[in-house]
C-alpha cells in the first residue's frame, strides 16, 4: 500500500511497492527516495543496514544522493561472492525484522508515529 507521510521536518516520504517489496521478499535494498527516507522507515520500526554499509547517502539531496548511491554500488560491486553471501547472512536478522514489522505496519501505526 503506498504511504504518504508529512513529517515534522516538512519533509515528505512517500513509501511504495518499491520499498515494501523488497521487506515483503527478505531482501536489502537501497533506498532511491526523498531524503531522509530511510531515517524515516527506522521510525516506523524498522532496521536498515548502516552496520552493513554507509547509508550517510539518506542525508543528500537528490543530486548527491545519485553520486553516493553509485559510490555505495561500487563498493558492494567490489565485494567477492564469499563476502556478498557472508553479508547477507549477516543482515538475516534484519531482513526478517523487517518482515515482521512490515505485517503487522497498520496505518494508525503511522499516523501515530508521524503525529506525535
Amino acid at each position: 500500500f503506498p504511504v504518504t507521510i508529512k513529517t515534522v521536518r516538512d519533509e515528505v516520504c512517500f513509501a511504495t511497492e518499491k520499498t515494501w517489496r523488497p521487506m515483503i521478499a527478505r531482501r536489502p535494498f537501497i533506498s532511491m527516495a526523498g531524503r531522509h527516507h530511510m531515517s524515516n522507515l527506522r521510525r516506523l520500526g524498522f532496521r536498515t543496514f548502516n552496520n552493513i554499509w554507509d547509508e550517510g547517502y539518506d542525508d543528500y539531496g537528490m543530486q548527491n544522493r545519485v553520486r553516493q548511491i553509485l559510490m555505495l554500488i561500487d563498493t558492494i560491486a567490489g565485494w567477492s561472492q564469499q563476502e556478498l553471501q557472508q553479508k547477507l547472512f549477516d543482515m538475516q536478522h534484519i531482513l526478517d525484522h523487517n518482515y515482521n514489522v512490515f505485517m503487522t505496519l497498520t496505518h494508525s501505526k503511522i499516523q501515530r508515529t508521524f503525529n506525535d
